[in-house]
């Protein structure tokens, strides 16, 4: 086993990011490759016995879905949604064309947040606990929770949207508002909130499980650009057609200069009332030809 490296930093700044400690460089910092004091021997004597190798996680390979292909995959009504089981289609990503119909703001429209999982936090004593980080040593941060309710031509259902995808559709954070516009009451609703009612998207749908209950969470929201087809104007036909055409002659028989030549013309006219039967005139007209 090759013998461990010590590196040793001087002039390095500690912060804080997204919740937790690192350090940052300077301009005054420095690096020392095994330095000769006497802690490089301490510490190679610790690591000499532990030292693993870095395991190098492998990219995904996975490329991914084109634009048009995320708009359609599992593409479904919001009746055929309705008729799975969400328990068993935790796993599968739905697409569905609908519009916002209801916004449920009496439930809240934003929560305090972990600043790491975006998990909902609680308060406690004069700190702020997640279940997943334990006590944050940092403010906990605005989230947006939308509950609303979205219908197509099949029926309706109940969605919820947080986060960037709320931030998404009205283009502002949810910091801007609680922080910068002031709306810090969760019962009281930004006027901009209500630009919300009546977007008509192509929503992806997720089922993720809350406690004993399951929602349909809106992950992700396309704009639908699909244009109609644009159908050509109804050709109108004149009451009178005319028909002109110019008598071929066969190319093997010759032709005597000076003969004269006959061009025809045959107009059919529409009977005018429709107690008339339909007919035809037919106008022979020649056309001497020097």
């Amino acid at each position: 086993m090759p013998e461990p490296v010590v590196i040793a930093f001087s002039a390095m700044a500690a912060k804080q990011y997204m919740g937790g400690l690192y350090v940052a460089s300077t301009s005054g910092t420095s690096f020392y490759i095994d330095p000769d004091i006497p802690e490089t021997k301490k510490i190679k004597k610790i690591f000499s016995h532990s030292i693993q190798g870095i395991d190098f996680i492998a990219g995904s390979t996975k490329k991914p879905l084109p634009l048009e292909e995320q708009k359609t995959i599992n593409r479904t009504t919001i009746i055929e949604l309705q008729a799975l089981n969400p328990y068993q289609n935790q796993e599968t990503k739905f697409t569905v064309k609908a519009i916002i119909t209801e916004l449920h703001i009496h439930q809240g429209w934003f929560y305090n947040a972990c600043p790491r999982c975006y998990r909902q936090i609680k308060q406690s004593g004069t700190s702020w606990w997640c279940d997943n980080h334990g006590h944050l040593t940092t403010m906990p941060i605005s989230w947006y929770k939308i509950n609303a309710r979205i219908e197509d031509s099949t029926g309706g259902m109940n969605i919820v949207m947080f986060g960037k995808t709320v931030q998404s559709l009205i283009n502002k954070p949810c910091s801007i508002l609680t922080i910068q516009e002031g709306y810090t009451d969760p019962a009281v609703i930004p006027p901009i909130l209500n630009q919300l009612k009546s977007m008509s998207k192509i929503f992806v749908i997720q089922f993720r499980p809350r406690g004993a209950f399951i929602d349909a969470v809106v992950i992700k929201s396309f704009d639908d650009d699909v244009q109609p087809l644009s159908l050509p104007a109804p050709t109108t036909i004149p009451s009178t057609e005319t028909i002109s055409s110019i008598t071929s002659f066969d190319p093997k028989t010759p032709q005597v200069e000076g003969k004269k030549t006959a061009k025809r013309q045959l107009t059919f006219t529409k009977p005018v009332s429709g107690e008339e039967k339909p007919r035809s005139e037919e106008k022979l007209k020649k056309i001497k030809h020097e």
